[in-house]
């Protein structure tokens, strides 16, 4: 299994992982989401109510995982949900967990974010949760989010500012997503950080390497010692870093 998909499915092993994070988080941890980001609650509304979705909508959920913040978010209204994901490994966990129970003529599919293979107008929205900052190119990114968008495509993610490049995230650097957002025709509504970010973050980080021990039980020692050194990484980053929540869209003129 290839990286990304190895970690989705050490997290589905890993009840310790589930506790750490709601732990961290309380009431705005969205379990039934399951995510190994560090989506919450509040954002989870906060993109549903930018989206506006309709039921017969088409969703797109790019960078998906195995599935869950984007399946919380179709699930409320009852929309078509398309989940895109570089990993084959983190799109089979999301076919076997979730297809079974969203909307028919849903689906995950293994490709990049920058090139879905989606058919021009597909989407009524999209959305991405903690992601898109691994973008070489936003420029690029974004033109095929309105490429793949119908002509009032709304979009809404979370995603990381990176003033230089994350050695933890292998990222970087992300000054501003609003200037490729721009000029690949879209309306900027809200950008702004997302509330106590790095405290729950560093609580998450804090939490993995007090339960190092538990995380080797279940996860074996080369995947707890994966997480253990993200976790040991990241938080010295974490001054370099922003977390932000973004909505926008394309005006009807284009």
């Amino acid at each position: 299994m290839d990286g990304y998909g190895a970690m989705f499915a050490a997290q589905a092993a890993s009840p310790t992982l589930r506790e750490i994070w709601q732990a961290a988080y309380g009431a705005d941890y969205p379990a039934d989401a399951d995510p190994l980001s560090f989506v919450t609650q509040t954002d989870l509304d906060r993109i549903l109510a930018s989206l506006d979705l309709a039921p017969d909508d088409r969703l797109v959920d790019l960078a998906c995982g195995a599935g869950g913040p984007g399946v919380h978010v179709a699930r409320a209204v009852g929309v078509r949900l398309t989940g895109i994901d570089v990993s084959p490994g983190a799109v089979e966990i999301a076919r076997n967990r979730h297809l079974p129970g969203i909307r028919a003529g849903s689906a995950f599919e293994a490709a990049p974010f920058d090139d879905t293979g989606l058919a021009d107008g597909f989407a009524d929205a999209v959305m991405s949760t903690d992601a898109l900052f691994y973008a070489e190119d936003r420029d690029v990114l974004f033109g095929e989010i309105a490429r793949i968008g119908k002509p009032k495509c709304r979009l809404a993610f979370t995603s990381f500012e990176l003033r230089s490049r994350s050695n933890a995230l292998n990222a970087g650097p992300v000054l501003d997503y609003r200037a490729p957002l721009e000029s690949a025709g879209f309306e900027v509504d809200v950008y702004e950080a997302t509330p106590d970010w790095e405290a729950r973050m560093r609580a998450v980080f804090a939490g993995i390497l007090d339960k190092r021990d538990a995380l080797e039980r279940e996860l074996g020692a080369q995947m707890a010692d994966g997480v253990a050194a993200w976790a040991t990484l990241r938080p010295n980053e974490l001054h370099d870093s922003r977390r932000v929540f973004v909505s926008a869209h394309r005006p009807e003129r284009s």
